[in-house]
């Protein structure tokens, strides 16, 4: 990591580093409240007029729900009801949930 300059705050850098287990979950509250700091420290804002793009980040398919996938939003706003594409695969957002498994609602202007 030091080669790509990447130097963990432990170090004296200013990387910020969590340890994560994803087979167990242990650690995964304090890296998404990292997130969120860091995101607001460096005051990042997503440009509400403009068709949502991001990156799958996993994807799978449920018994009950269907296809599942999880997802980072580069830019943009993404609502239940709109087409997405990944690839030649494309389908229909039914609902969206957040980290905490709670439903979002549909994002707005006056919403912010």
């Amino acid at each position: 990591m030091s080669k790509q300059e990447l130097v963990p705050e432990d170090w004296g850098g200013k990387t910020v580093t969590v340890g994560v287990s994803a087979k167990t979950g242990k650690g995964m509250d304090e890296f998404l409240d990292l997130i969120l700091l860091q995101a607001e420290i460096m005051e990042l804002k997503a440009d509400y007029d403009r068709m949502a793009t991001g990156m799958v980040v996993e994807s799978r398919l449920s018994k009950g729900k269907g296809p599942i996938a999880s997802i980072l939003i580069k830019e943009g706003t993404l609502k239940a009801g709109d087409y997405c594409f990944c690839g030649l695969f494309w389908g229909r957002i039914r609902a969206m949930y957040d980290d905490r498994r709670n439903i979002v609602e549909r994002l707005c202007r006056q919403c912010r």
